[in-house]
């Protein structure tokens, strides 16, 4: 299956999750080639397992820490990991994925999700309503493990396939059927502009053909931009419009009505009943830190929305618990995304109390200072800990606390999880 690559001199850029699972790969299948592993952070930093394999194998080549591009053209193939951008990459490297090599042997077996936002609960909510249906699917990618890890049996599965904008960069193959949901403004620190970022995007379907089929939201322009240059079979959804599916669901929210919606134009194109696909999504529980419930405390109902990472799915979240947000939690990492329509949104919520974290709470503050209105009171902090305590305090009896960031986690915590997983460990410290 992978002949081609035996011989050459091969390169793993980037040795997290993935890049560990394409290193092992690469050594358990191939035997004449060359490894090495490319990464910033020295053997030290890197993951235990990452540890255990480098110092168990002395074969591998090791380029790590400040300079570890320094020597990449002297590969012939590099497996870059999402999250570096190809612009560190000289040129003329030839550079492939995960993503590229599973999309070009399978991709007549692939769902593939992306989206800024809602991919994770869209791709899950397909794979239980395939499970449920009996069908042999697997769930890979972001919200599942590395895609590499499945080719013991590929014969007769389903993959559903959550895709990033980082994965989808650089790949020549495109799913049997792809689902786009939205494109906002994020990650633009890595992509440069949004027009690169959506062209990234727009590969999930750029390689199909009239045998595939395209799920799309009809009520995004950016997204029909781009459908409506593909040449696969067109299948739209939108939630403006009335559907049994939302009955009984616990997914709250305008947003994740689409996302209810695009899972359920997947499962009809597998001939799946409306009456299965109904009952799926009524038993589907809502992912960890998007909009989960947590505890209450004294009075106040504490929400995790840490996935929450741009200003758009911060809306659908006070959208979706309105009035009863009191406090909101926001800030993060500055990736030049505007936050003029958040601090509007917070002003027309009449959002009492926000507590901002750096860098871009300060930033929704001084867009909150524009407008004509009642301010909310600000409070910054620059831990979790503090945060939960301020909202502790603050937050009416009977009201919400949210913590909703509209941003990236990198510059306070790990990521996400670790900004998820501190909220709740603090609230559930709180005394009732």
């Amino acid at each position: 299956m992978f002949e081609y690559l035996n011989g050459k001199k091969i390169i793993v850029l980037g040795i997290g999750k993935e890049g560990l699972s394409t290193l092992n790969f690469l050594r358990s299948k191939l035997k004449n080639i060359s490894i090495a592993v490319a990464d910033e952070q020295p053997l030290e930093k890197l993951s235990k397992d990452a540890q255990v394999v480098i110092k168990n194998d002395p074969s591998i080549e090791l380029c790590l820490g400040k300079d570890y591009l320094k020597d990449i053209e002297k590969y012939d193939l590099v497996f870059k990991t999402p999250g570096i951008p190809s612009k560190k990459i000289p040129a003329k490297t030839n550079i492939t994925s995960q993503a590229e090599i599973f999309l070009e042997l399978f991709g007549n077996q692939i769902i593939g999700v992306t989206g800024t936002k809602g991919k994770s609960t869209t791709a899950s909510l397909i794979y239980k309503i395939l499970k449920d249906a009996g069908k042999d699917a697997e769930l890979v990618g972001n919200i599942g493990s590395p895609a590499l890890d499945h080719l013991k049996d590929t014969t007769r599965k389903i993959f559903v396939y959550e895709l990033s904008s980082y994965q989808l960069e650089n790949v020549k193959a495109s799913p049997h059927i792809a689902v786009l949901l939205n494109i906002f403004e994020e990650h633009l620190d890595y992509h440069g502009t949004l027009d690169s970022y959506a062209k990234a995007k727009a590969n999930i379907t750029k390689w199909q053909s009239e045998n595939d089929f395209i799920v799309f939201n009809q009520n995004s322009g950016a997204v029909k931009a781009i459908v409506d240059s593909s040449p696969a079979q067109k299948v739209s959804f939108s939630a403006k419009d009335e559907s049994k599916f939302f009955q009984a669901t616990k997914l709250k929210g305008k947003h994740n009505q689409n996302n209810i919606l695009a899972a359920a134009a997947v499962a009809s194109i597998l001939k799946i009943p409306p009456a299965a696909i109904k009952k799926s999504i009524e038993g589907f529980e809502p992912l960890k830190y998007r909009l989960e419930f947590v505890a209450k405390r004294n009075g106040i109902e504490f929400y995790n929305d840490s996935i929450s990472t741009i200003p758009e799915s911060t809306i659908a979240a006070l959208q979706s618990l309105a009035p009863n947000v009191s406090t909101l939690i926001l800030g993060g990492l500055n990736r030049g995304v505007n936050y003029k329509t958040l601090a509007q949104k917070i002003i027309d919520e009449k959002i009492e109390n926000l507590i901002l974290f750096p860098e871009t709470g300060q930033i929704v503050e001084e867009e909150l200072k524009k407008i004509p209105s009642l301010q909310p009171n600000c409070q910054s902090v620059s831990n979790m800990k503090d945060a939960v305590a301020a909202a502790a305090k603050i937050t009416p009896w009977g009201k919400i606390c949210l913590l909703s960031p509209a941003a990236a986690s990198f510059n306070i915590f790990r990521d996400y999880q670790d900004r998820g997983d501190q909220f709740t460990t603090e609230v559930l410290k709180l005394k009732s």
